[in-house]
């Protein structure tokens, strides 16, 4: 325990665990009082995108009762007017984007490497050596690593919090896979070479395995000095003992545990060197550490040449696993992991008759969703606004075909078009629009759109009623609009609801299994249908400070998607993911720049690559 303790101070843990001190399930904003949520932040729960809170998922919101009318206190019934970013008291992000080059750019807070980029990066270390089969044997141990997210950070690598759970999960892990490794003569030799398994290995046998094994681990070659101290830990033990002891203080060390960049410095800033720059570049990227043809660039200098960088760049851009994590950012971004399935309340049975949804289905609209990504980004060279318009249908299962009324696509050359004005965009995709029962909330969607792809904030009134955020009663005579109308049309609540409300009632061409329609069909608790009474998603939509009529689910993603704010909500968004915290006013120039290479004259894959191509990518700064 006492070494424990002592990498507890190393990593400068923060004590607690997310949870303690009540639970959010006591608070109609899901969040917990014993841990107050920053603001600006999603609330706890999470939105499901589009479509709702994944509170409401799996089972049916009560009618009439308790169930959040537009999520968090920022975006329920009342409260001021959102402000503008940058204004004092704005989520925290929110500075206005004007490039300014006078201003220091290029901040490197330390980052530990998130789950999924240690995993990786234990995969890939083992891998290189045939043993990535000891991966399975320490599933026990992995499983004690705390999810990231649990903090509700906008995105899960967002989560920098290093806790003793975190601590005592990363001890478990490297104890035990560094007791695999050398269990056995075999193990052994492809561990460390065949020299390792005689009885006392010679003292250039030790430092060949430092020297290598560590240079994958800590993702940079090791001094001279470094190679004598970890060698030092094989004197007067037997073979096995030796590199269980190196293998396992290289697992430690905070160069593998984190993001180690330290510089050159160059003026007023630091110059990342070739292997840092590998290494940023492999995680910015692939999620995981450099592989062999990344750490060979650096080795050589070519890393650090402006054509040997950018042949890099368009390498990893066409590296499957970029894909990957790209998919990853819109989900995570649209609020889709998570989904816990579908009620089995007679409502939701009569509603959902005919398409007996499951996991399953929701998988498909998960590979809709991230196909139409994959088309726009890097099959077409399309833009952001693309991203947001596009009508193609990329449905390959024919369940979900049958769910939309179309044709499955084959999967092979240009899919079809849905039928006019039914579709545009992301936001009109299934995967956004899902819920787990048979209720739409409008609010809740409006909201998504306006925090997460306007990146407006949302201010919340002071004094907040209770019953402010109870869903509207049901009533069989009228639309899930009007009952909404009704509930946000109190004067206070002008102010957000002005704004958040269109946004939601567009998409009210929608039921909650992303279905079009022009009529709803309201059920009784018992699953008998009350009524069917008519939608009404035209809107008049307030975008940048002006009124934009749309007459259907197309013009309303076409509004959007002419807005030069969204654009920069992107820009904003794939910062934040992308490099694992909020942008500053020192990250401007960079985020200016994604935005304007996701633009009309741009595409998806010219901004992916310009956050990699901005000078500050390649550098440490150091504010005074």
């Amino acid at each position: 325990m006492a070494a424990i303790a002592g990498l507890c101070a190393l990593f400068a843990c923060s004590e607690g665990a997310v949870g303690e001190g009540g639970s959010p399930a006591d608070r109609i904003d899901g969040s917990d009082p014993g841990e107050p949520r920053t603001p600006g932040e999603p609330e706890a729960g999470g939105a499901s995108a589009v479509g709702g809170a994944a509170s409401t998922r799996g089972g049916q919101s009560s009618r009439g009762g308790t169930a959040a009318l537009g999520g968090a206190p920022s975006s329920a019934a009342g409260g001021s007017a959102p402000g503008e970013p940058g204004e004092s008291g704005g989520q925290p992000g929110s500075v206005a984007i004007a490039c300014d080059e006078s201003v220091p750019n290029g901040l490197s807070p330390l980052r530990r490497l998130g789950r999924a980029d240690l995993e990786r990066s234990l995969a890939e270390l083992l891998t290189a050596r045939e043993l990535e089969a000891e991966l399975t044997g320490i599933e026990d141990e992995l499983a004690q690593l705390p999810p990231d997210g649990e903090n509700e950070s906008l995105f899960s690598d967002m989560d920098a919090r290093v806790t003793q759970r975190h601590v005592d999960a990363y001890y478990g892990v490297a104890d035990a896979l560094a007791r695999r490794m050398t269990a056995d003569a075999g193990k052994l030799a492809a561990l460390a070479g065949d020299c390792a398994v005689a009885a006392t290995p010679s003292a250039a046998c030790v430092r060949d395995f430092v020297s290598g094994f560590g240079a994958e681990a800590l993702r940079r070659p090791l001094t001279d000095a470094e190679v004598e101290r970890y060698a030092a830990l094989a004197e007067d033990v037997a073979a096995a003992e030796a590199f269980r002891r190196i293998t396992f203080s290289l697992l430690l060390a905070p160069g593998f545990l984190y993001q180690v960049e330290l510089g050159e410095a160059r003026g007023d800033d630091y110059a990342l060197t070739p292997h840092e720059l590998a290494q940023r570049l492999s995680f910015h990227f692939l999620r995981g550490a450099p592989d062999v043809e990344l750490r060979q660039a650096a080795d050589s200098g070519e890393l650090a040449t402006d054509e040997g960088y950018a042949v890099a760049v368009e390498r990893l851009l066409d590296d499957p696993r970029t894909k990957r994590t790209i998919f990853r950012f819109y989900e995570e971004w649209y609020q889709l992991p998570g989904f816990a399935g579908f009620a089995s309340t007679p409502s939701f049975r009569s509603f959902s008759e005919g398409v007996d949804p499951d996991l399953e289905l929701f998988a498909d609209m998960l590979d809709e969703f991230d196909t139409l990504i994959d088309y726009t980004t890097f099959q077409s060279e399309g833009n952001y606004a693309a991203l947001l318009t596009s009508d193609l249908t990329f449905v390959r299962s024919e369940r979900l075909a049958e769910l939309y009324g179309i044709e499955a696509w084959s999967g092979t050359g240009l899919p079809p078009r849905f039928p006019a004005g039914e579709r545009g965009g992301l936001l009109t995709r299934a995967a956004a629009l899902v819920e787990g029962n048979e209720l739409t909330n409008p609010v809740k969607r409006g909201a998504f759109v306006l925090k997460h792809v306007f990146c407006q904030a949302l201010s919340p009134p002071s004094n907040l009623p209770a019953e402010a955020l109870a869903l509207p009663p049901a009533d069989p005579n009228r639309s899930t609009r009007e009952r909404f109308e009704t509930k946000t049309s109190p004067n206070e609540c002008a102010g957000c609801h002005s704004l958040i409300n269109p946004l939601g009632f567009a998409l009210e061409a929608y039921d909650a299994l992303g279905r079009y329609r022009t009529s709803e069909t309201i059920f009784e608790d018992d699953g008998s249908v009350a009524a069917v009474v008519p939608v009404d998603s035209q809107v008049e939509l307030v975008i940048d400070g002006k009124l934009v009529p749309a007459a259907d689910p197309l013009a309303f993603s076409q509004a959007i998607a002419a807005s030069p704010r969204a654009t920069e909500c992107f820009a904003r968004q794939y910062f934040r993911y992308s490099r694992r915290r909020y942008e500053t006013a020192s990250d401007s120039c960079t985020v200016a720049a994604i935005a304007e290479a996701a633009g009309p004259a741009g595409s998806l894959r010219q901004a992916l690559r310009s956050i990699a191509l901005h000078p500050s990518f390649k550098k440490r700064a150091v504010i005074p």
